[in-house]
């Protein structure tokens, strides 16, 4: 056998015919495989001596190449490639350019591209039934492989893989113009599928057989273009442990069911590295000003789930494998929740099945029916082109069988090229179809059906009018009865397109659109721990994080995204163990949209105030916390939200005590921009101040408090007291005035607190001439750099008639501290190296103009 001989003499059989030892035919069959599908296939070589016409009767060799597929369908159990089965046509390809015949010099050659005449590669018709049984045809050119490489004594030969995967032809790379390929077996159709434009193989040389892997796809995912229009598709490859034991890897059947991975396609091929891309794709939703600041839900997509379509990444530490891991999944999604934490912190590892996924509807009627369209297109540029193994045939019977042939096939072809341009019109008539704005006409789209059966009936006519022998006619009359199922199957479209035409106009054009849905409800635990929690849900009461995304997209109108991001049911503890305030939350929600303005809702359930706060205990009666949730200011701006309300009480007046202006106000601010949510409560104002009066003795003051999760935004306190004489003897009046104060002042880490005497003393004579002097004697300080400063400042103003005129005069003195003060150089921000730019910026500013 030739399997012995080694790839010199690989040949299947040899026609010879020389009679009176001339050659007269001589037909050789060399048999080989093609790459990647691994279909047997045989190379021939015919040479015929042939008349060249009746007016020159010279004989002369005429030799030809072309290829016979003898396997047409080949059958697969690797988990690593979408297709269970691969039917390759034409049996029988045209005649080729001949190959080159040097490598090695003298043999066949291990390896040959079909190519047309034209210099093309002769792209064969693959049908492939994917995962979930469908069946998708499109184009590919294909590698031929010598038998001796195959079928010889070696286990392998990687040279098949690297021609078939030769960057300087890459022809590995087949485009698949958006098909829907099922990538693993589904649980319910369509689960693991995803629209493809492009599949990167190689084959692999193992146990005497050629096996196609997918190294990589360029892939989409409906949900996401419906959510992202503008996002560009990803590159995907197999994970290992699927190609290994399949979906058997996982240890329950709601666990992972991951069976692809996105990666970076120069990184694909060594399948033990890391191939993750430097940056993932995902779904963007532009800034947090959508979902009310605490929550943005971008996400990544990172790997290929068949319980939930595009998930993030897999947690990898040792202790959860296999769980998935938020922090991974949503990236920046979140930058910090409340300004504290970030929402993976309250999340924690969380089981497959409990991962966000996207739900996608649609109108799919109209799509299956193109796909059916689409793979009758085919099937006639099938049969169009097996009919030119009809006339190769023909020239052996004789010069006039082929002329008679030959005039067939051209009507065939001719009646084949009107017929492909009649279903590229029922294809374009579908098409518009799914505009919701286009008649739906009937008998219009019916009328696209009777083209098709009218060119069938003539190619029928043809085949049958033509007088040729029975050797030709009957393979030609084959060729068309092959064509009569695919009459039943336009009967079949043609119900199918009507009842689509009577459900389409049955709808409302405004509502015919896509829609992708995105809804999570995570379980939550308490922040940072559960003994001393800041952050903490109240899940036996319903409490939780809702996370909800709707997009739909409409033929007529511009693409609408609305956003629900809702806690519910959660306390705050500012700032445990040290605790100052409690606060509890029904409900924090914000909802959003494209089309409409954003909403906030907060609900408060009440608020404790503790330690050192207690005390405002009693002050707390007087707030109405449900005033939040339907709030008397709502200000929404770039940089965020603010509710919150301001209550005027009633001035108190017993005897020679009086209270005046009272005021009580409370704020919740929700930034944009990951800043921290923070609560405000105070009592009277820095520009409204309460009025205390005792008898002749009065005074005022206010307080300020702003929290947030990170601990006292700030505080701010005043109260003074002082008395006040005043005499008016009519061609004048004098006062005199001195207050007793303290500010306090605690902002961050840092803080101030101010005691201060003012002296105040006034004139005036017939309103036409006044003189003042006031001197304030203060005491600053200063918490952070633990200085202690005195200021004393002397104004004294006059005024006659309409001029007036002031001076002022001031004296500090710093009695303690100097903690803080910068020295020049680092005022001067100098460098290890002695320059400071700084300083150079400051000289060349006093440089005369032009100077260098």
């Amino acid at each position: 056998p030739y399997t012995s001989l080694g790839h010199l003499n690989t040949i299947k059989s040899w026609d010879h015919i020389a009679p009176m030892g001339r050659d007269q035919f001589v037909k050789i069959e060399y048999p080989g495989y093609l790459c990647s599908p691994g279909n047997g296939t045989s190379f021939v070589k015919q040479t015929e001596r042939m008349i060249e016409s009746a007016t020159n009767p010279v004989a002369r060799l005429r030799t030809r190449y072309y290829f016979v597929v003898t396997q047409r369908t080949v059958t697969f159990t690797n988990n690593d490639f979408p297709f269970t089965s691969i039917t390759i046509s034409p049996g029988r390809t045209p005649s080729l350019k001949p190959p080159q015949l040097s490598n090695p010099p003298g043999s066949l050659g291990n390896f040959i591209w079909p190519t047309m005449l034209t210099g093309e590669p002769f792209q064969f018709l693959i049908e492939a039934v994917d995962h979930d049984g469908h069946v998708w045809p499109f184009h590919a050119p294909l590698m031929w492989v010598n038998a001796a490489l195959v079928d010889g004594p070696e286990p392998g030969d990687p040279s098949i893989d690297a021609a078939y995967r030769d960057p300087a032809l890459d022809r590995h790379r087949i485009p698949t113009d958006g098909k829907r390929f099922a990538y693993a077996p589904s649980t319910t159709p369509g689960d693991t599928s995803f629209e493809t434009a492009t599949l990167h193989l190689r084959g692999e040389l193992k146990d005497n057989r050629i096996t196609p892997h997918l190294v990589a796809a360029d892939v989409t995912t409906p949900a996401a273009k419906a959510l992202t229009p503008q996002a560009a598709g990803f590159t995907m490859r197999y994970r290992q442990d699927y190609v290994a034991d399949g979906f058997a890897s996982d240890p329950a059947p709601t666990d992972a069911q991951i069976f692809g991975e996105v990666v970076d396609l120069a990184k694909a091929d060594d399948l033990d590295a890391d191939a993750s891309p430097n940056v993932y794709p995902g779904i963007g939703f532009g800034s947090t000003e959508r979902s009310g600041g605490f929550i943005k839900p971008d996400q990544e997509i990172a790997l290929l789930s068949r319980a939930k379509g595009t998930t993030g990444k897999l947690a990898a530490a040792a202790g959860a494998p296999g769980k998935f891991d938020p922090a991974e999944f949503l990236g920046d999604a979140l930058p910090r929740l409340f300004g504290l934490f970030d929402l993976a912190d309250v999340l924690g590892a969380l089981g497959i099945d409990e991962m966000p996924a996207f739900v996608t509807e649609t109108l799919g009627a109209v799509q299956s029916l193109l796909a059916d369209v689409r793979a009758l297109t085919d099937t006639i540029e099938r049969a169009v082109a097996d009919a030119q193994q009809v006339i190769d045939d023909a020239q052996a019977a004789g010069a006039t069988a082929a002329t008679w042939a030959t005039d067939t096939v051209a009507q065939l072809e001719a009646i084949g090229a009107q017929l492909l341009g009649d279903v590229d019109a029922l294809e374009a008539a579908l098409l518009a179809m799914l505009d919701p704005t286009a008649p739906k006409d009937a008998d219009a789209v019916r009328a696209l059906f009777d083209p098709i059966q009218s060119a069938y009936g003539t190619i029928r006519g043809a085949v049958d009018t033509i007088a040729l022998p029975p050797a030709l006619a009957t393979p030609l009359r084959r060729l068309v009865d092959g064509l009569a199922p695919y009459l039943e199957t336009l009967d079949t479209l043609e119900d199918t397109v009507l009842s689509v035409i009577s459900f389409l106009e049955g709808l409302d054009p405004e509502n015919l659109e896509i829609r992708a849905k995105l809804d999570w409800s995570p379980p939550m635990v308490p922040w940072p721990d559960a003994t001393h929690p800041v952050f903490s849900v109240r899940q036996a009461e319903g409490g939780g994080l809702t996370i909800s995304v709707e997009a739909r997209v409409s033929a007529k109108s511009e693409p609408r995204v609305d956003v629900l991001a809702e806690l519910r049911r959660f306390d705050l503890d500012l700032i445990a163990p040290d605790s100052l305030m409690a606060l509890h939350f029904e409900r924090l929600a914000f909802t959003a949209g494209s089309s409409r303005k954003p909403e906030v809702d907060v609900v408060f359930a009440g608020i404790e105030f503790l330690g050192p706060l207690s005390f405002i205990e009693t002050l707390k009666e007087l707030i109405p916390f449900d005033g939040f949730s339907d709030p008397p200011f709502l200000d929404v701006s770039p940089a965020g939200v603010r509710a919150g309300f301001t209550l005027e009480l009633p001035n108190i007046a017993v005897g020679v005590f009086a209270l005046q202006n009272i005021s009580l106000g409370a704020d919740c601010s929700i930034p944009f921009l990951g800043k921290h949510l923070s609560i405000g409560f105070n009592f009277c104002t820095r520009e409204r101040p309460f009025a205390l009066t005792v008898t002749f003795i009065g005074g005022g003051g206010f307080v300020g408090l702003r929290l947030s999760p990170e601990g006292l935004d700030l505080l701010e306190m005043s109260l003074e007291a002082g008395a006040r004489l005043a005499i008016d003897l009519g061609i004048a009046s004098g006062s005199i005035e001195m207050m007793v104060g303290v500010y306090l002042r605690l902002e961050g880490d840092g803080g101030s607190l101010t005691g201060y005497i003012r002296i105040r003393g006034e004139v005036d004579v017939l309103g036409l001439i006044s003189a003042s002097i006031e001197l304030l004697l203060e005491m600053i300080y200063d918490f952070g750099t633990g200085k202690l400063v005195g200021r004393a400042t002397l104004t004294v103003e006059v005024e006659v008639f309409m001029f007036s005129f002031s001076v002022s005069t001031t004296v500090e003195r710093q009695l303690a501290g100097s903690n803080g003060d910068p020295a020049f150089a680092e005022l001067m921000d100098v460098a290890p190296d002695a320059t400071s730019t700084r300083w150079s910026e400051y000289c060349a500013s006093f440089a005369p103009t032009g100077a260098v």
